[in-house]
């Protein structure tokens, strides 16, 4: 595990973190910089499985220097939260996916990247999952989504949903019964409010 790092990288092609093939690894609290042309934050290469980032703020200024990088092999259950991903440079991508299969999560992150996509999938990306929850850029706005034709895999964008239930002398509402239905009129779910009239966080 790498835990309350500060990595300050000022050569070009050079990243602050490269994994190659390795498997079951955290990494948490870290600050990564990277000034230098092609100098990446965070690269996943050759089946990086079950990893786990927490608390991760990349910022590069170099171009073609993406944030993080997955390229080369399949890559699984890996997960990632509390990201800030920022690039500066031109064709400085915030999340990049490069060739095979990938599947993972984002949540509670924001990726910003001012001359590039900050989400992209290139043509040769043989497929995947990825899920988002609760990803914006600094602004609070939707991703910029980059996807070349012949690019594969399925993105699903989630959000939080949290409600609260009150009667009309304001005191709060136990014990109801919250359902939210999607457009097609399927229910998603079904929860009771607690005490203070708010049902579990949903997603």
């Amino acid at each position: 595990s790498i835990l309350h790092s500060f990595i300050n990288i000022t050569g070009p092609s050079a990243d602050g973190i490269n994994i190659n093939g390795a498997s079951n690894i955290s990494i948490l609290n870290t600050t990564i910089l990277t000034s230098g042309n092609s100098g990446h934050g965070i690269v996943l290469l050759s089946s990086a499985e079950n990893l786990y980032f927490e608390n991760i703020t990349v910022q590069t200024s170099g171009n073609s220097a993406s944030a993080i990088r997955i390229f080369n092999g399949n890559s699984f259950n890996n997960r990632f939260r509390g990201l800030t991903l920022i690039t500066k440079g031109t064709n400085s991508y915030g999340f990049q996916l490069i060739a095979s299969n990938h599947k993972f999560s984002i949540s509670d992150s924001i990726i910003n990247a001012s001359n590039a996509a900050d989400f992209i999938v290139h043509s040769v990306s043989a497929g995947g999952e990825f899920n988002l929850t609760n990803v914006t850029r600094f602004d609070g706005g939707n991703l910029n989504i980059g996807w070349e034709v012949g690019g594969n895999g399925t993105l699903n964008v989630h959000w939080y949903l949290d409600a609260y239930a009150n009667y009309t002398n304001s005191s709060n509402a136990s014990g109801s019964n919250i359902l939210a239905f999607d457009r097609n009129s399927l229910q998603r779910f079904s929860a009771v409010t607690g005490a203070n009239g708010r049902i579990p966080r949903q997603v």
